[in-house]
C-alpha cells in the first residue's frame, strides 16, 4: 500500500513489528518531494514512534480484526481471556505495559487480532474502580498539593483529591492513570 493511502487507525508492520498509526502529517517543501510523517504505537511494547516517509514509499498494510474479550485471570507472566464463544486467550504481561493495572473482570475490553493472534487490548478510556485504601485526607496537608495517593480494587495506586476514602467508587481516566470524579455507588 502507498504511503498517502494510510489511514489513522491501519496497522502496518516496520522493522517485523505491527504498528498502528495513530496520527498523519502531511509537509511539502518547496521543490522537493512531499514527505508524509506517521506517528506510530507498536502494539506489543506500546511505544510510540515518528518516522518519516518519502510520498512514493509503500508500507505493508496489516489486516486485523477487533472483539470484545473478558479478564478471566493472570499468572506471573500471562493474562487469560476469553470471548464471548468462550474461546481462551493468553498475552504475556509484558505486551501490556501499564494497562495491567487496571484489568478487572467487569471491564468491557477490545482485543486486536492479527491471523488469529491476539497482539493488543484496548482498554477503555475511562473505567469505575472501588478504592480499597486511603490514607486520611489531614486538612491543612497541601504538601501534595491537596492530593493522596490511593489503591485501586485491581492494586492500581493513582492520586485523588484529600476527600476520597476507601469505599469510594471513582471515575479514573485508564491513559492518563488520573482520578477524574467520584461516582455514586449504584
Amino acid at each position: 500500500m502507498k504511503i498517502n493511502q494510510v489511514e489513522i487507525g491501519t496497522i502496518i508492520i516496520l522493522d517485523g513489528n505491527y504498528f498502528e498509526v495513530g496520527k498523519i502529517t502531511h509537509t511539502h517543501l518547496g521543490r522537493g518531494k512531499a514527505t508524509i510523517e506517521l506517528i506510530v504505537k507498536n502494539l506489543t511494547t506500546g511505544q510510540t514512534l515518528t518516522r518519516n516517509f518519502k510520498s512514493d514509499e509503500e508500507v505493508k498494510a496489516v489486516d486485523s480484526e477487533e472483539k470484545d474479550v473478558e479478564y478471566l485471570d493472570q499468572d506471573k507472566t500471562n493474562v487469560y481471556l476469553a470471548d464471548s464463544d468462550n474461546r481462551r486467550y493468553s498475552l504475556a504481561k509484558k505486551n501490556l505495559a501499564n494497562q495491567i493495572d487496571f484489568l478487572k473482570t467487569d471491564l468491557t475490553i477490545r482485543a486486536i487480532f492479527i491471523d488469529d493472534r491476539l497482539v493488543r487490548l484496548k482498554l477503555p478510556i475511562k473505567a469505575k474502580y472501588l478504592v480499597v485504601e486511603a490514607p486520611p485526607g489531614l486538612k491543612g496537608d497541601t504538601v501534595q498539593a491537596g492530593s493522596k495517593v490511593v489503591i485501586l480494587e485491581t492494586g492500581a495506586e493513582i492520586k485523588a483529591p484529600l476527600f476520597i476514602k476507601a469505599g469510594d467508587l471513582i471515575l479514573v481516566n485508564i491513559d492518563k492513570k488520573e482520578y477524574l470524579e467520584r461516582v455514586k455507588n449504584d
